[in-house]
């Protein structure tokens, strides 16, 4: 036998097993590329490719939830929220990768919470102030009507208006 008759003959059983190998390891649901390893190791390779376990992946629900627990899960154990792009950062990580730090974060989430705090409060007020010129209707269509009389349409305006005087 010659050395090319051998070296064709080695080539042709490389590509085989290369071939083998590869195909048993994305069968089974790995990434990797195994030619080589089956081209230079043959039946070797192909062995310990058989041997390998399936690769199971979680389903998108499955990681979705999984995900959710990572993250409450290092909230619950000090993480913090980065205010600027919403990145959930462990308590021992002083900057998120948006390049904000996590005082500026905080500091950021707190005057958020100022100002919807006083969104809150003037709505409010609007709400009161909405109510009090709707009663002072009311009371003007009783004045009209003959029901009560000025002096009393007066008090109770001055009553809806100022209370603390």
């Amino acid at each position: 036998m010659t050395l090319f008759t051998f070296l064709f003959l080695y080539a042709v059983q490389g590509i085989v097993f290369g071939i083998a190998a590869n195909s048993v390891i994305n069968n089974k649901g790995y990434d990797d590329n195994w030619f080589w390893w089956g081209f230079f190791f043959g039946f070797v390779a192909l062995m310990v490719a058989l041997s390998k376990p399936e690769v199971t992946r979680p389903s998108y629900s499955q990681s979705i939830l999984m995900q959710k627990a990572r993250q409450d899960n290092i909230l619950n154990n000090g993480g913090w929220t980065c205010s600027y792009c919403n990145t959930i950062n462990a308590n021992y990580v002083t900057s998120c990768s948006c390049g904000r730090n996590r005082e500026d974060t905080e500091r950021r989430l707190k005057l958020q919470q100022k100002k919807q705090l006083e969104k809150a409060q003037a709505s409010d007020l609007a709400q009161e102030e909405a109510k009090k010129i709707e009663l002072i209707g009311q009371y003007k269509k009783l004045l009209d009507s003959g029901a009560i009389t000025q002096e009393e349409f007066e008090a109770k305006k001055k009553n809806l208006l100022f209370p603390a005087e």
